[in-house]
């Protein structure tokens, strides 16, 4: 798992989610304290980031869209100002 793609905030989100606390109480022995789990369990638990590469791309993706869009306007617009977006009757 790469660490760079985890922010704490989302990490505390899915820390704090009913999942992952449930799963804590299943495995928590309480060892050095009553009903927390060791550092191992800890490790081993599993963060859902694959979807976030995906969405990451297509955030991305939207984003370029939205500057060739902006281009493309401003393209449209100065056709406009130049006169060469006036169809002609002579066709």
């Amino acid at each position: 798992m790469e660490n760079s793609k985890i922010t704490n905030k989302y990490f505390r989100y899915v820390f704090e989610s009913e999942l992952i606390q449930r799963h804590l109480t299943i495995v928590s022995r309480g060892v050095a304290i009553k009903n927390v789990p060791s550092v191992k369990e800890l490790k081993e638990i599993k963060f859902p980031v694959s979807k976030f590469s995906v969405i990451d791309k297509v955030e991305e993706t939207v984003n370029q869209s939205l500057i060739k869009a902006e281009k493309l306007r401003k393209s449209i617009l100065k056709s406009a100002f130049e006169g060469k977006l006036v169809q002609s009757e002579h066709l």
